[in-house]
């Protein structure tokens, strides 16, 4: 599903959080494990409340803007769900890893692959998956198109219940001249 609510991202700079993803994945299986809970927690961030409000999201998009290299601009509802499959996976590799758990490597290799697709070839697994899954189970509530725009609450309804069905010069001869005042000066400011 596509979020239109959150700022888009550029690609490069997806692609480099996905290079620092591999890096730390990486230095984990060669013995170092203890980054894990720190991709665990960007992923965290960007995944449940947006890419813009990670620190090194922002870094990355003003240097890389800077630089005129952050790509063009996707949408982040995909990436935000890529996100979370991040926070989960390194979570369960770092809760494993501190219980003495060998299988900490699994979770950890699946990311170095899936991370690598990404700064690589720029496929994002996860965002496929995101958008296979809304393609064959779409969203059963649709925006309803007839009511955009405002809608009339009901204390407006109950307080002039006869000139809703009005046309606009029948509404300014009628005998109440406060909204005789507000119809006839709309848009200009005070009412006169």
């Amino acid at each position: 599903m596509l979020r239109f609510d959150i700022p888009p991202v550029h690609a490069n700079v997806t692609r480099l959080e996905a290079l620092i993803t591999t890096t730390v994945c990486a230095i984990a299986l060669l013995g170092f494990p203890y980054l894990l809970p720190l991709i665990a927690l960007m992923g965290l961030i960007r995944g449940f409340f947006g890419p813009h409000r990670c620190p090194s999201h922002r870094v990355f998009t003003a240097l890389m803007t800077r630089m005129g290299i952050a790509g063009r601009r996707e949408n982040a509802g995909a990436k935000m769900f890529a996100n979370k499959i991040l926070f989960f996976a390194a979570g369960v590799a770092s809760v494993l890893y501190f219980m003495g758990v060998s299988l900490w490597v699994v979770p950890t290799v699946a990311l170095l692959i899936f991370s690598s697709l990404e700064w690589i070839f720029s496929f994002c697994v996860a965002c496929w998956a995101y958008g296979f899954w809304y393609k064959k189970f779409p969203p059963k509530k649709k925006l309803d198109t007839t009511k955009i725009g405002p809608q009339p609450t009901q204390p407006q309804v109950a307080q002039f219940p006869e000139y809703w069905d009005l046309k606009r010069d029948d509404i300014v001869n009628k005998e109440n001249p406060i909204l005789r005042s507000y119809i006839l000066n709309q848009g200009k400011g005070a009412a006169a």
